[in-house]
């Protein structure tokens, strides 16, 4: 999910404000989107714990490339001795700041689970009305 901005707090939730941005609008091409979040949450089930994971998410143009660095973390999914056999989750906040967008196209933000690509979140820039 995309979002104007969240918090992944210590409390285990997540805070989120305006959630479910999926289509921008800006009013000039090129723009500079100040803030934009990405918020995902992974699920591994009892079999996919107890080993090291690299999470990453990889903001794409729609001609496939990177608009800036891989955001990565590393985590162990471990058990909950509390409720032992149910899945574990991860959840993952990346606030991108300044976002430089030259021109009307599709992003996406693909998720990536130890290399291989779990899911991706559109980002879809509608190019302004033209004045004449």
């Amino acid at each position: 999910m995309l979002a104007d901005f969240a918090l992944a707090h210590p409390d285990g939730k997540v805070y989120i404000l305006g959630g479910g941005v999926e289509i921008l609008k800006p009013p000039a091409l090129p723009f500079v989107l100040p803030n934009v979040s990405f918020i995902t949450k992974i699920e591994f089930t009892p079999a996919e714990t107890g080993r090291a994971r690299v999470l990453e998410i990889v903001p794409l143009d729609s001609d496939g490339r990177p608009l800036g660095p891989r955001a990565r973390i590393d985590v162990m999914p471990l058990q909950s001795p509390e409720y032992p056999g149910l899945p574990v989750s991860v959840q993952f906040v990346l606030n991108i700041r300044d976002l430089a967008i030259d021109r009307a196209q599709s992003l996406a933000f693909a998720v990536l689970v130890d290399g291989h690509e779990l899911a991706s979140v559109p980002l879809h820039v509608i190019a302004p009305p033209r004045i004449n």
